[in-house]
């Protein structure tokens, strides 16, 4: 008997696991595949990897020509390497699950009731059950040759003609990195763009695109899937390869449906994660939710899940989920565009970072009510480890007139968070009038 066992060992299942874990608590973890889930094997690890890789390569060849050095650069068995980096990743997982006494059990969990869990034909027992067991792509058209948001990573694309199928943050990923191993691209959505951002980030990443030579095709519906062909609704299209990004829906635990109250967008939870019944949580992207699938909010919903757990209410806050679209440039965003009374922008290329750095395209952008900073928006070098900032400001509605006066170390990125709150004040000193 159990204190917890967790079905599904991703981003939510292994935090959830550890912590508890740690406080004493007997944990029972079911696993189908690896540890660290999507997020290590098919989602952020793989994708990241190769945005970095063809980023840097890219890069690397325009800084050469900034600073006056000729790099040279050929392309080795990256695939190889990654998941090299891939299975460190999910080992090093298991072993810190492991060293902290958690019992990890390899097989597909099914609920049989409230606190019974069978998987590989063994029963398991606990008085509480977290559900992390995650999500998988859409399957509009299940064809043998068409590739999805899990089975891209293992595709080589090199001199191909490429078609991607939906026009969220995936999609528009995979268009960048793919278009930079010379593959024409082809990015077809049913509506517009990344409708769900703001407007500026719409027109930035249509730029970045049009740069590398992605075609993007608006407000279509794909009518037909043939092995080389895209009929929309006004051309068909001939590609060598095809990947479906059109979404992604909540993998449910068999029998999970005769316990908890679910719809298509997931298992419905309070804000502790409780369910419809008291002993069982659900966390990750099989919670419904109102922001997007992220890894970091899996985490949190983990933390939140096992301090109630462990008799520490607490609720979970979905007001400042800061979003990164892992582009070249990133772009970053956090807090609620419509919620600004004005805004301010600050150029990277006004930055003594970025003229020694040469990354200078890009910007920073502060939706600013009253004296508080409600909204960010960066595009540019390091956006995403930049947003974390200005999510500090919109979580905690820290006042400008305070903020400003904070130094932050010369030559850094950082500065132009500062300086564009200078701007407001009109106490910034590097910007033409």
């Amino acid at each position: 008997m159990y204190d917890v066992i967790v079905i599904g060992g991703g981003t939510g299942g292994y935090v959830a696991s550890s912590l508890l874990a740690s406080n004493d608590i007997s944990v029972a973890l079911v696993e189908k595949d690896i540890i660290g889930g999507t997020c290590i094997r098919t989602g952020c690890a793989p994708t990241i990897f190769e945005n970095t890789l063809f980023s840097n390569i890219y890069r690397y060849r325009e800084w050469g020509n900034y600073v006056g050095v000729d790099i040279g650069i050929s392309i080795g068995d990256y695939k190889h390497k990654m998941k090299e980096i891939i299975d460190f990743l999910s080992n090093v997982g298991e072993n810190v699950l492991k060293s902290r006494g958690v019992d990890v059990y390899y097989g597909e969990g099914k609920l049989i009731s409230a606190d019974t869990v069978e998987v590989g034909g063994k029963l398991l027992r606990a008085n509480k059950i977290i559900i992390s067991t995650g999500s998988e792509p859409i399957k509009q058209f299940p064809k043998r040759n068409v590739l999805d948001e899990n089975t891209w990573i293992n595709a080589n694309f090199s001199g191909e003609r490429v078609g991607i199928v939906g026009g969220g943050p995936a999609g528009v990923e995979f268009a960048q990195i793919i278009s930079r191993q010379n593959s024409d691209v082809y990015l077809i959505t049913h509506g517009e763009l990344l409708s769900k951002y703001p407007l500026t980030v719409r027109e930035k990443v249509k730029s970045i695109l049009d740069w590398d030579g992605v075609r993007i095709f608006e407000n279509r519906d794909v009518l037909k899937m043939e092995e080389n062909v895209i009929v929309t609704t006004q051309e068909t299209i001939n590609v060598d390869k095809i990947i479906l990004a059109t979404g992604r829906v909540p993998v449910f635990p068999k029998g999970v449906e005769n316990l908890v109250s679910l719809d298509v967008r997931g298992i419905i939870i309070d804000d502790n994660m409780r369910t419809s019944k008291g002993n069982i949580y659900a966390i990750g992207d099989v919670a419904k939710k109102p922001t997007p699938l992220l890894a970091h909010v899996a985490f949190e919903e983990a933390i939140i899940a096992s301090l109630n757990i462990l008799g520490k209410p607490t609720k979970i806050d979905y007001s400042s989920i800061p979003q990164v679209i892992y582009l070249d440039p990133k772009i970053g965003i956090v807090g609620n565009e419509s919620e600004a009374e004005k805004f301010v922008e600050y150029p990277f290329s006004a930055s003594s970072k970025a003229a020694i750095t040469g990354y200078r395209e890009g910007y920073v952008k502060l939706g600013i009510k009253g004296d508080r900073v409600v909204y960010g928006e960066i595009v540019g070098d390091q956006s995403d480890e930049l947003i974390s900032v200005i999510s500090l400001f919109v979580k905690y509605r820290l006042p400008i007139s305070k903020l400003l006066f904070t130094i932050f170390p010369h030559f850094t990125y950082s500065e132009i968070i500062i300086n564009a709150m200078k701007r407001i004040y009109n106490i910034d000193s590097d910007l033409p009038y």
